[in-house]
């Protein structure tokens, strides 16, 4: 959106596309790259929060090497998705008010409406599906949690919060434009220019304030940004608290471990203030099942 708005900008002020049919096709297959790469993002990130969070002690946080192909296999799957117009499925043309540029959303034909299907269902319909599988299963495994240990932490508290805002904003972003695609591909009404043009503008935005939730909800994102950027964090540790029904972790994955009876209640003021006695982050696990 960064990159493409000064683009959209110079040519609204002419009144039409400045920049040629190369440059048309090159701008249309980046924001469309980019913006199948924010929702495939959101749908591994999302994915993945639901294994840690449903399976704590039977899958590994992830490691900075599968951090890597995870973001690589995000690429290759939107370059998949949104290069088959630069080799003659589909097409990237100016759109209705002509100052930017997309797929053909316009063109009837059996090659035009094949490709834009194929888009739609591997790059809305999939990562819908897998998005709000994972966050109803999130939200299901917090009540668990809630039922058994009599409350939710703030850790889970924070994760509600940002799964619901991540979801209204997904929605929000791209459910308008999704619809005006498919109501001019599929729909024989007239679509004025600029009705046309605020929906595609509000989908590209989203490339930028998707940052913006990570790093204002996310504590972890935000401490690995600060980080990035030389900045101390105000507090010197944090603490952890993980309810599961699981028996213990393994040693090394946790600093503590409070084992309980599912009809044994924790004194919450005890774990946490034991857990802000630790000089470093640390994670109490508390289990409803003992170990052998």
């Amino acid at each position: 959106s960064i990159m493409g708005n000064p683009f959209t900008l110079a040519s609204s002020l002419a009144h039409g596309w400045l920049f040629g049919r190369v440059m048309c096709v090159v701008y249309g297959f980046f924001m469309s790259l980019l913006g199948i790469s924010s929702i495939t993002t959101l749908m591994v990130l999302s994915f993945e929060r639901y294994v840690i969070i449903s399976r704590p002690f039977k899958s590994n946080h992830l490691s900075h090497k599968g951090a890597m192909f995870m973001v690589i296999g995000v690429w290759i799957y939107s370059f998949v998705l949104t290069s088959p117009p630069l080799f003659g499925w589909g097409q990237y043309v100016s759109e209705s008010a002509n100052i930017s540029c997309s797929v053909n959303w316009e063109t009837k034909t059996y090659n035009a409406t094949t490709y834009i299907v194929f888009l739609f269902v591997f790059g809305l319909v999939v990562p819908v599906i897998v998005i709000c599988f994972s966050y109803i299963n999130i939200i299901r495994t917090m009540k668990m949690n809630m039922i058994a240990m009599g409350r939710v932490t703030k850790a889970e508290t924070r994760v509600a919060i940002m799964v619901a805002v991540m979801i209204i904003a997904f929605f929000v972003a791209w459910t308008p434009y999704a619809l005006l695609a498919l109501l001019i591909h599929f729909g024989d009404a007239e679509i004025s220019p600029v009705f046309g043009m605020v929906p595609a503008l509000v989908a590209k935005s989203s490339i930028c304030y998707n940052p913006v939730i990570y790093v204002g909800l996310n504590t972890q994102f935000r401490s690995a940004w600060q980080r990035f950027l030389g900045v101390q964090s105000s507090g010197n540790h944090s603490c952890e608290v993980i309810a599961t029904t699981e028996g213990p972790a393994k040693e090394n994955s946790i600093n503590q471990t409070v084992l309980m009876n599912k009809n044994e209640k924790v004194n919450f003021s005890d774990v946490i203030e034991n857990c802000k006695k630790k000089k470093k982050k640390s994670v109490i696990v508390i289990s409803t099942r003992r170990g052998n």
